[in-house]
């Protein structure tokens, strides 16, 4: 499982004039909170798990209470694509998405095992035009071998490598896509545009 804060989220924030954080995979909060510290205006997170969104929701809401009438960040119980779809009805700025490859045994969900959503959340994406957003994922090791074994299961559950090589075809004209095979390993298309 990866950690959106290994990356340097101010740093894109700020070169790619991103506002608002969108995000698969709430768990308990921690991408929401951080992304909301480094100066985020806004952040959707969409979670599977009831139990974790109410945990995060609580969690966000004695850290981060309303001003005004509304909050900075919303957190919905949801699954991908009805998840990014809520998320694309939300976004009126550019917009960096940390999307979760989907880590099976820290939910229990073992249907995850063959429903790999990245490359549809990335198609989805794509479709709705958002030529100016970033978008970072985690958990490579699903599609790549990497330094750090899949735990607890190396070998046994893996994605299929293509979804990758069309997930980059599908933002190549608007995005320019580096992989990282460090630590769990990450997938990162930055805009072609920055303006």
């Amino acid at each position: 499982m990866g950690s959106v804060i290994w990356h340097d989220i101010a740093g894109l924030l700020s070169q790619y004039n991103l506002e608002i954080f969108a995000e698969t995979g709430t768990h308990t909060g921690a991408a929401v909170d951080h992304a909301l510290e480094q100066g985020f205006r806004r952040a959707f997170s969409i979670e599977s798990s009831p139990v974790l969104v109410k945990r995060a929701r609580e969690h966000l809401e004695q850290r981060w209470p309303p001003q005004g009438p509304h909050r900075r960040f919303e957190v919905e119980c949801m699954t991908s694509p009805e998840g990014i779809d809520w998320i694309l009805s939300k976004l009126d700025a550019p917009a960096l998405w940390w999307l979760d490859a989907h880590f099976p045994r820290l939910y229990g969900d073992l249907e995850t095992r063959t429903d790999l959503p990245l490359l549809a959340e990335i198609e989805m994406i794509v479709a709705a035009g958002r030529t100016k957003d970033v978008i970072l994922t985690d958990d490579m090791q699903i599609w790549f071998d990497t330094s750090v074994p899949f735990m607890p299961e190396k070998g046994v559950f893996k994605g299929n490598q293509v979804d990758i090589v069309r997930a980059r075809q599908a933002l190549a004209k608007t995005h320019v896509t580096y992989i990282s095979r460090e630590g769990n390993g990450f997938l990162l298309p930055l805009p072609r545009c920055r303006t």
